[in-house]
C-alpha cells in the first residue's frame, strides 16, 4: 500500500488554544496567532478535535473548527529575521520589519528560495525559505 499523505492545516481564527489531549477541559499546552501551521498526526474518536504537530515536533490537540487546508502557511523558525520587499537580501526592508521566532503568515508564493507571505493585518513580504517551517 502506499503511505498516506500527513494533512497539512493553518489556524484560521486571531487566536486559537491548543490542548493536551482531545477536549476543551483539557490544559492548555500553547497559544497560537492565525496561520500557525500543523500536520496532523491524529484525529479524535468524535471526530471534533485534530491531533497535530508543530515545528517544534509537539504534539497537541486543537478543535477542527480552528483551522482550514484551502491555503498554505509558514512559521519563522529564529529569531530576528528581516522581511524584504521583494525576493532578495537586496531588496529593502518592508512595512513588517523583523519577524521573531514563531511569528505565522500565509503563503502567497515562493520565488526561488525566498518565499511572499501574508500578515493577519494584510501586509506583505518575502522571508528566505530557510528561516521558516512550511510544512
Amino acid at each position: 500500500p502506499l503511505p498516506t499523505i500527513a494533512r497539512v492545516f493553518c489556524v484560521n481564527v486571531t487566536k486559537a488554544n491548543l490542548r493536551v489531549g482531545p477536549g476543551a477541559d483539557y490544559e492548555i499546552g500553547w497559544q497560537v496567532n492565525k496561520y500557525m501551521p500543523f500536520v496532523q498526526v491524529a484525529i479524535s474518536l468524535s471526530g471534533d478535535w485534530y491531533g497535530v504537530e508543530d515545528v517544534d515536533k509537539t504534539v497537541l490537540w486543537i478543535k477542527k473548527d480552528l483551522v482550514t487546508d484551502k491555503y498554505r502557511c509558514t512559521v519563522v523558525t529564529t529569531p530576528d529575521v528581516n522581511i524584504r520587499t521583494g525576493p532578495g537580501a537586496h531588496h529593502p526592508m518592508s512595512a513588517l520589519g523583523v519577524a521573531d521566532q514563531y511569528d505565522s503568515f500565509k503563503v502567497e508564493k515562493s520565488q526561488r528560495d525566498w518565499i511572499k507571505v501574508r500578515a493577519e493585518d494584510n501586509r506583505s513580504g518575502w522571508i528566505r525559505g530557510d528561516f521558516l517551517w512550511t510544512p
